[in-house]
């Protein structure tokens, strides 16, 4: 793997999970309870959806950009599972801990895996048959 691409593929893995983070500051949730933030960086909820769908488009394109067509709608719906799963698990609890913010990007990963492999195969089908197999499909 080229340097480049472990960049993008950093860059896309954080971008996945900025929206659990988000999330997490959107209900209040801090590491310091007991300091006044001044600047509200999420002043509503459908905000906090635009900003975390403004990630996972981002996400996708920077994971998978040889696959663009399937790699941006899978970002757009992996981080809107992401924010969904944090404001659901978080919606009963008082207290959260730093890891259990795996459970929203395990919710996320199993979206992508789906969304991805789908649409995939939708957009890429000769291509993605040729890499699986050592038939030439185009007859050359």
């Amino acid at each position: 793997m080229k340097v480049v691409n472990r960049v993008l593929a950093i860059i896309g893995f954080l971008c996945f999970i900025t929206p659990s983070v988000l999330s997490l500051t959107y209900m209040g949730f801090y590491n310091k309870p007991n300091i006044e933030i001044k600047v509200v960086l999420i002043p509503d909820a459908a905000t906090l959806w635009l900003v975390n769908a403004g990630f996972g488009i981002i996400g996708g394109a920077m994971l998978a950009y040889r696959n663009f067509l399937s790699a941006i709608p899978s970002g757009l719906m992996t981080s809107m599972a992401i924010t969904g799963a944090t404001l659901l698990y978080v919606s009963w609890r008082t207290t959260v801990l730093n890891i259990e913010i795996l459970i929203p990007l395990a919710v996320g990963a199993f979206v992508w895996g789906i969304f991805f492999n789908g649409l995939n195969k939708l957009f890429y089908p000769k291509e993605d048959a040729s890499k699986m197999s050592k038939i030439d499909i185009n007859g050359r």
